[in-house]
């Protein structure tokens, strides 16, 4: 169990989110610039790394035989469009307050999901001290798009509840969920539970794909060729193939 990836699933969550407190809102053409990195980068490590190790776990192995891996992103992919019905989409970092017409509670419960189930990603079945470092890339794309969501959930809460603890809780709870879906991953495979670990992984890189498309969509609505844009989307490739150097 790396603990290290804990704090930090919990901190990025946590003071992405409390940032809101430090800084105004915005919309700013740098915020869309980073979340375009931040859905660049996401997209090539789902495509680089997790897709492929996926298929390597399940189909290196006689007992995952059973599984339809594409079957299964395919379900995590849409399944991440019935949360998003009620989330409005602040995974990738965007929401438009008016379309929100549900609860917080049901907007937390549709990103605490979410964010449990990206967790599980983080931990896999390479054992060994050369697998110390495992994961750190996947670590990193979950950050990227876990601060920018972090601060916009805040902003909703905030503009729900009068007192700002309701809001700081329930930032909490939205922080700890990740962790929680690691350490979830980890029982797993520690009780001899590798399918069910298998379809939670193919569940998580559907769900990334929709998520990283989804972002690209939302940052040129227009479909404008922008170049500080297409620099984000090409630095988030080389450091996805620059993260893969390494996790090699």
């Amino acid at each position: 169990m790396n603990i290290g990836f804990l704090i930090i699933l919990f901190l990025s969550a946590f003071l992405g989110g409390m940032l809101y407190f430090v800084v105004k809102p915005s919309d700013s053409k740098s915020f869309k610039t980073i979340l375009t990195f931040a859905g660049s980068y996401l997209f090539s490590i789902t495509l680089l790394h997790l897709i492929p190790e996926l298929f390597e776990e399940a189909l290196g192995s006689p007992e995952f035989g059973s599984i339809n891996i594409g079957a299964c992103i395919l379900i995590g992919f849409f399944f991440q469009k019935v949360l998003e019905y009620f989330s409005s989409g602040v995974e990738h970092g965007h929401a438009h307050h008016h379309t929100i017409s549900y609860s917080p509670v049901l907007l937390l419960g549709s990103l605490l999901m979410h964010a449990f189930l990206e967790g599980t990603v983080l931990i896999h079945t390479h054992t060994g001290p050369e697998e110390a470092n495992h994961g750190i890339d996947l670590l990193l794309g979950i950050v990227l798009h876990k601060a920018p969501a972090a601060f916009v959930l805040t902003t909703i809460l905030a503009g729900y509840y009068k007192k700002k603890v309701t809001t700081v809780l329930m930032l909490m709870l939205f922080a700890l969920a990740s962790p929680l879906g690691m350490l979830t991953g980890n029982m797993l495979l520690a009780d001899g539970q590798e399918q069910l670990y298998i379809i939670l992984y193919a569940l998580v890189a559907g769900n990334f794909l929709h998520v990283s498309t989804t972002i690209f969509i939302e940052s040129n609505p227009e479909h404008k060729v922008e170049l500080r844009k297409m620099l984000a989307i090409g630095a988030g490739v080389a450091m996805a193939f620059l993260a893969l150097f390494f996790h090699s």
